[in-house]
């Protein structure tokens, strides 16, 4: 699971690769099943950084549909997110603010990424290398996960 993002990330900061490491790890544990591992990996993963909670989804989506496994599947998409909701919450109460509300904030709401690029980008023909790596950012996420459905649905079948 080597993301392009990764690769641009490492001119900026590495909160996306340590992510990235943090979910692989996770994935890892689920594999060996080590239930507790996993949860707590994707649980500091998603603290790193938002992108965290789908991988944990994902894994869950596998722990439900594969194994059959409802418990855990709850427990491993559920309480990574409930850990970064009671962080927000808590940055709240101490700041009096949430981290979302600042120009530069990274803790935006899943596919937000996608909305900036088509507003910003594609319907005003704006030439901001930003928005322009954007859209060659997004590209392979969204293909991937067309296929991963398209297989979804012609095999009935969810793998790791």
């Amino acid at each position: 699971m080597v993301w392009i993002g990764c690769l641009v990330v490492l001119f900026m900061d590495l909160s996306e690769l340590l992510c990235m490491a943090l979910a692989l790890a996770a994935i890892v544990a689920y594999l060996h099943d080590r239930p507790a591992l996993t949860i707590a990996l994707f649980a500091l993963s998603a603290l790193t950084k938002e992108l965290g909670i789908p991988l944990a989804a994902g894994v869950a989506l596998h722990a439900a549909l594969g194994k059959r496994k409802w418990g855990e599947a709850f427990a491993i998409g559920g309480i990574p997110f409930a850990v970064l909701v009671a962080w927000v919450a808590a940055l709240y109460l101490w700041l009096g603010d949430v981290p979302t509300q600042y120009e530069n904030s990274s803790l935006l709401p899943p596919l937000v990424g996608y909305v900036m690029v088509i507003r910003y980008g594609l319907l005003t023909g704006s030439t901001r290398p930003i928005i322009e790596s954007g859209v060659w950012l997004a590209l392979p996420a969204t293909l991937f996960t067309l296929a991963a459905l398209v297989r979804l649905v012609k095999t009935r079948e969810v793998t790791l």
